[in-house]
C-alpha cells in the first residue's frame, strides 16, 4: 500500500526489479497499477507479488522499487521516489549481506 501521497499526485505506477549490489538486473522490471475499486485517492492499494523462480539469486540481492505518477497540473510523468529493501540479512549482524 502506497499512503500519505502529496496533493498532485494522482495513481501510483511501481516498477520493481530485483538487482544485485553491482546494480545488475536479476529479476528485469516488472510494472504494477493499483487496483483503483480498493484505493483512495491518498491510499493506493496492489495486489501483486514477485517470484525469483528458475534464476540464481546472488546474496546481495535487493527489491529496486521505484515510484511515478502523473502529476495532475501538468499530466506528464512524473518521479516520485525509490526504495530499495534487501532480500537477505546477516542473521549474526542483522544487516544485509554486501
Amino acid at each position: 500500500m502506497v499512503r500519505h501521497l502529496p496533493e498532485n499526485v494522482s495513481a501510483v505506477k511501481i516498477i520493481a526489479k530485483v538487482i544485485n549490489n553491482k546494480l545488475y538486473d536479476i529479476l528485469h522490471p516488472i510494472t504494477m497499477w493499483p487496483k483503483i475499486e480498493e484505493s483512495t485517492y491518498m491510499h493506493q492499494t496492489y495486489h501483486a507479488k514477485l517470484e525469483l523462480r528458475g534464476i540464481e539469486v546472488d546474496l546481495s540481492a535487493m527489491l529496486h522499487m521505484t515510484f511515478m505518477t502523473i502529476e495532475t497540473t501538468t499530466l506528464k510523468e512524473k518521479l516520485i521516489g525509490f526504495s530499495f529493501f534487501p532480500l537477505f540479512i546477516d542473521s549474526d549482524t542483522r544487516m544485509p549481506v554486501i
